[in-house]
């Protein structure tokens, strides 16, 4: 079979029932397509990788490393938002000479710092839009400290379950500023305002 996805799940399935099951990489497999790819050059690409005695395969991951595989995948996925993050944080906040360090440590400082009342001198809209930033960019290292806990759960259980308490927490506060600031400030506004914005930039240059 090709290593695909849900291939490994098939791949189970089908040994439980005495077949002697091997993955091939897409890789390694692809050279063999003779034609237009379709399913049955495919499965001729797959039988012919097959027979060569240098082919080499993946091995077959059982449910529990699968669901290892699962946990670090969506690790990694709010690893990145995290980073997003703290780079557009870094990104407007120097638009007013503020400089915040490198590194995600920096700015998940700076941000626990705003949280904890250390509002810098910018406009009012400013103020709300990184309070709202810091809250979110905290919430994502609370999670990824949770994914990391979670890794070693058995040991960590306890600390795992307190991340996870610290960011329902945060993320339940930062739905309820969300919805205040929806109610303080129309959509037309916040269009209006962004188009003054720009348009006054447009003239200063």
């Amino acid at each position: 079979m090709e290593a695909c996805g849900s291939s490994h799940h098939w791949a189970r399935q089908i040994s439980a029932l005495g077949h002697n099951v091997r993955l091939i990489p897409a890789n390694y497999a692809r050279p063999y397509v003779k034609r237009g790819k379709s399913d049955a050059a495919d499965a001729e690409a797959i039988c012919e990788a097959v027979t060569r005695p240098t082919m080499r395969f993946v091995a077959i991951q059982s449910e529990e490393q699968q669901g290892v595989l699962f946990l670090h995948r969506a690790r990694d996925l709010i690893v990145r938002q995290r980073t997003q993050l703290g780079n557009m944080l870094r990104g407007l906040l120097a638009e007013f000479r503020i400089v915040i360090s490198q590194g995600i440590g920096s700015a998940v400082k700076f941000a626990k710092s705003v949280l904890d009342g250390d509002r810098p001198a910018i406009p009012e809209v400013a103020v709300d839009v990184l309070a709202n930033l810091s809250k979110q960019i905290f919430a994502l290292h609370l999670r990824v400290r949770w994914y990391e806990m979670r890794s070693d759960f058995r040991q960590n259980r306890t600390r795992a379950w307190h991340y996870f308490e610290q960011y329902r927490a945060s993320t339940q506060s930062q739905r309820q500023r969300s919805q205040r600031l929806l109610e303080m400030r129309s959509s037309s506004e916040m269009v209006a305002n962004w188009r003054r914005g720009s348009v006054d930039a447009t003239q200063s240059i």
